[in-house]
């Protein structure tokens, strides 16, 4: 939580909600509620409409689009769909015919969990008895000192907002987070990485982070997609650019309300005397949504006078003179 505050834009990560029933309650005002595991991320998808009855900010989109990329055996079946299949590294379908040292680990392992270096058959059967399936992944070993990671914020497919990092570590040969990390830095995006990222992303709506690393050829190579908050942008990126991204929230909420099916006809708030005899038109660039103001509409009636609120994007409105 010490990392989340250190945003300085309100987060924090001190909700234990363990992806089922009940569901957690909203608090009284505008608040997001956003994945930091990936079984938390495919459930706030399938649940995303009885989350915002319940007054949650949801950024999600269908459960099927989360639950492919963070699969890491369906993220490989997507790619081969998409033709990004020599984005990612080479799969092994047996153990007899993987060339070693390669990768075994689980298809929904996350940060490093079940996730091994094996250096032959043998290796293999210490970890996984019996003959690969479709919970297991084996795959190319991708050797190299740079690995990077990228999160991403992104709406129906177009990516909003970007910060890349580039960490260096003590070995070649590695599986995180059992090797020394030397450095880490803010790291500039290639356009030719974006467009990957971007082709890998249609129809995601959320943030989510690609780790991989880069061949000798610049092309990408990657190991995960994660469709949630990073330890990336969770506690190594600067503070002042994770505070940009989760900022850059409400821009999306506002963009987002077209997809959610809900009544974009004016919030009218009537006089408490019920007689109107003057109207304000009242544009807020708060990005803030309609939702709070009706459920206090009886506070903000006057008498004589009738509220009107319009569905606006956050607008530079300034006002002067009188109405």
């Amino acid at each position: 939580d010490r990392f989340a505050r250190g945003i300085r834009c309100s987060a924090r990560n001190v909700l234990n909600w363990k992806s089922r029933d009940p569901l957690p309650k909203a608090p009284g005002y505008p608040c997001w509620l956003l994945p930091t595991a990936d079984e938390t991320a495919v459930e706030i998808a399938r649940r995303r409409a009885d989350l915002r009855r319940l007054g949650w900010r949801i950024l999600s989109c269908e459960a099927e689009v989360v639950a492919n990329l963070r699969n890491k055996a369906s993220l490989r079946d997507y790619a081969v769909r998409l033709g990004l299949a020599e984005h990612l590294p080479v799969p092994y379908m047996s153990v007899e015919k993987a060339e070693y040292p390669c990768i075994l680990k689980s298809a929904t392992g996350a940060f490093g969990k079940d996730c091994f270096i094996v250096d032959s058959p043998g290796d293999v059967s210490r970890y996984l008895p019996g003959e690969l399936h479709e919970g297991w992944i084996m795959q190319e070993l991708v050797q190299g000192h740079m690995e990077y990671s990228v999160s991403l914020l992104v709406l129906n497919g177009e990516i909003r907002y970007t910060i890349g990092m580039e960490y260096e570590y003590g070995s070649a040969a590695y599986v995180y987070p059992n090797v020394r990390k030397v450095g880490k830095r803010v790291w500039a995006v290639p356009p030719e990485h974006m467009a990957v990222m971007k082709a890998f992303l249609q129809g995601f709506t959320g943030i989510c982070n690609f780790n991989f690393k880069v061949r000798s050829d610049g092309r990408m190579c990657i190991f995960e997609v994660n469709p949630r908050i990073g330890g990336d942008l969770a506690c190594d990126a600067p503070r002042d650019l994770a505070q940009a991204l989760f900022e850059e929230l409400d821009t999306a909420h506002e963009l987002q309300a077209a997809d959610l099916q809900v009544d974009r006809s004016p919030l009218v708030i009537e006089p408490c005397d019920s007689m109107p005899r003057r109207t304000l038109v009242y544009l807020h660039p708060y990005g803030t949504g309609l939702e709070d103001y009706s459920r206090k509409a009886r506070l903000f009636a006057m008498a004589g006078l009738r509220i009107v609120m319009p569905w606006a994007a956050r607008l530079p409105i300034t006002c002067g003179g009188g109405w």
